[in-house]
């Protein structure tokens, strides 16, 4: 990856040495295929921007989720619409927590992702994780994010229920987290609400970039 923006950046600088060029000693004024040239290094700067913003994304949900799931790599995240969410969510293991997550799906201003084949550290199995940004205005209500997670390979004759419940990440962020669990055993019970915030008493060695908002990670994608 690094090789890669290397490169586009040299290119980069190419062209602009180029323009340059041709602006200093040349009488005749700019020819269209000098806005053309702008036009393309434009895209490029932002193709390099918005690559450089998905990788900080990346970096903001591995470490809030690093101690669960194994590292999530950009090809496993998929940025979907609502429409796209809820046909999901309609055909998962989780189907019935639709009704709760009505408010957030009526908002516009939610944003959705989907990232598959993700590896629990607990199990060693795969399974799809959906990670929602929530809105300003339903943070008290949801917290800054909402986790739902689908386990995969439960035998079908196991009889589960949802579990909603609330859980602080490493760095601090109160996030909803909503998954099955066996029918016998009991929910976990919320570590953190609109009263009570998650506390950080030292920042988890690594880096800080974990402080970022879940959210705008999440809408990065």
């Amino acid at each position: 990856m690094k090789r890669t923006l290397f490169f586009l950046f040299i290119l980069l600088l190419a062209i602009t040495w180029s323009c340059q060029t041709e602006s200093d000693f040349s009488s005749s004024p700019p020819q269209p295929e000098f806005s053309s040239t702008q036009e393309v290094s434009s895209r490029s700067q932002q193709t390099i921007s918005s690559q450089m913003l998905n990788n900080v994304a990346v970096d903001v949900i591995n470490l809030n989720f690093g101690q669960e799931f194994y590292p999530i790599t950009l090809t496993q995240i998929k940025g979907v619409s609502q429409q796209q969410f809820t046909q999901w969510l309609q055909s998962s293991a989780i189907a019935s927590a639709h009704q709760g997550l009505l408010p957030v799906l009526a908002n516009t201003a939610t944003e959705y992702i989907i990232i598959s084949n993700v590896t629990v550290r607990a199990t060693g199995k795969q399974t799809t994780v959906a990670m929602i940004g929530v809105p300003s205005q339903l943070t008290g209500q949801y917290a800054e994010a909402i986790i739902l997670e689908e386990k995969s390979n439960i035998p079908a004759s196991m009889q589960l229920k949802i579990c909603i419940w609330k859980k602080c990440t490493p760095y601090a962020k109160c996030v909803t987290r909503i998954r099955p669990f066996p029918a016998n055993v009991a929910c976990p019970t919320d570590q953190c609400n609109v009263n009570n915030p998650c506390v950080m008493y030292a920042v988890p060695p690594g880096t800080t970039i974990g402080l970022a908002s879940l959210r705008s990670a999440i809408a990065a994608f």
